[in-house]
């Protein structure tokens, strides 16, 4: 009996170990499911937030390449404008210069013929508007006088050579043009003084029209900015660009003549201002008279020296000076007067000066 009962317990024993074990291998089991679970769980939200991630790359990149095709599409509007306006501004500036081609034709058309002369006591006419330069004692070849030979003479000794101007009631103005076209070679300081000359006085509209003046003055400022040794030859000697010149110096002369009332003491014949200014410093082929040439010097800021071509035994020179601010380096012009004409000496050159271009 008591074995029974041993065999019993240990039966129940066993029955009780092996529930046990069930428990744990059921425990294991739902441990392992639930560990599959957490990892395909894990793995599927990895592959979400790695979709989710490539979706907003992917977007980024949408934009970004967006953004590209706008900037670049900018980019080209911005050269077509761009070259739209350098189209505008190229006709523009096309338009402009025929416009100031067409004034300065109209303008200078008026100079380009030789004034009829009114005295008898004037020089041959030289062929060229501007002449070469020559040995001024050649002079005494045209005249028969012992007396007018004697001063050419004399002038030869301080004025070796000359340059002949035509007379065409421009002489004077066409002297100084070449002579200060000669020293603003290469010489910078004078050329932006020329440049930035002043011909903007108000009365002065009263005479001009504005855009003649402006026409005028732009196209002496691009000479000037063109100038050196290679070109001066042919600026000099091109009557178009000359007479621009002319009507340049003359408009200078007569903002000089308007902004000081002094001059109007030394007009001759008792002419008003007005008159004189319309009827002799602006109009083209009419002789520059003694307060125009006191005008241009303090203008110009130069010394204008005027030798005159007489029988008197003494040599008589007027040196014009400036009546206020003078250009620095200091700058003389001479001119050779004869009656009714002008043309343009060279002086001999001072010891410490070693070379003249021109001379």
């Amino acid at each position: 009996m008591a074995d029974y009962n041993n065999a019993i317990e240990m039966a129940l024993r066993i029955s009780a170990l092996e529930a046990q074990e069930q428990e744990e291998l059921n425990r294991a089991l739902q441990a392992s499911l639930a560990l599959e679970q957490t990892r395909r769980q894990a793995e599927q939200a990895l592959q979400v937030e790695q979709a989710r991630q490539a979706e907003q790359a992917r977007r980024q990149a949408e934009q970004t390449r967006h953004q590209a095709e706008q900037t670049q599409h900018q980019a080209e509007q911005a050269d077509d404008a761009a070259y739209n306006k350098a189209v505008a501004e190229s006709l523009k500036d096309e338009q402009a210069r025929l416009t100031r081609l067409t004034r300065l034709t109209r303008l200078t058309s008026q100079v380009t013929q030789p004034a009829q002369q009114t005295q008898t006591t004037q020089p041959p006419q030289t062929a060229e508007t501007v002449g070469n330069i020559e040995e001024t004692r050649v002079l005494a070849g045209e005249y028969k006088n012992p007396a007018l030979v004697s001063a050419i003479a004399r002038i030869t000794q301080l004025y070796p050579k000359f340059r002949r101007i035509r007379g065409d009631g421009n002489c004077f103005y066409r002297a100084l043009a070449v002579r200060l076209l000669e020293e603003a070679v290469g010489n910078d300081a004078l050329r932006t003084h020329l440049q930035k000359m002043r011909l903007g006085h108000l009365d002065l509209a009263r005479f001009v029209n504005p855009a003649d003046v402006e026409a005028v003055r732009g196209s002496v400022v691009d000479s000037l900015a063109m100038l050196n040794y290679s070109t001066l030859p042919l600026i000099v000697h091109d009557t178009a660009i000359t007479n621009v010149i002319v009507l340049w110096l003359r408009a200078i002369a007569a903002v000089e003549l308007l902004s000081k009332e002094q001059y109007t003491f030394y007009i001759p014949d008792n002419r008003v201002l007005d008159d004189f200014i319309k009827e002799i410093v602006l109009p083209q082929g009419i002789e520059a008279e003694d307060p125009i040439l006191s005008a241009m010097a303090t203008a110009l800021g130069i010394t204008i020296n005027v030798v005159h071509l007489t029988s008197a035994q003494t040599q008589r020179e007027d040196k014009l000076e400036p009546q206020g601010a003078r250009f620095e380096p200091a700058l003389e012009i001479s001119v050779l007067y004869r009656p009714g004409h002008y043309d343009l000496l060279y002086p001999v050159l001072p010891a410490d000066d070693a070379f003249d271009p021109f001379l």
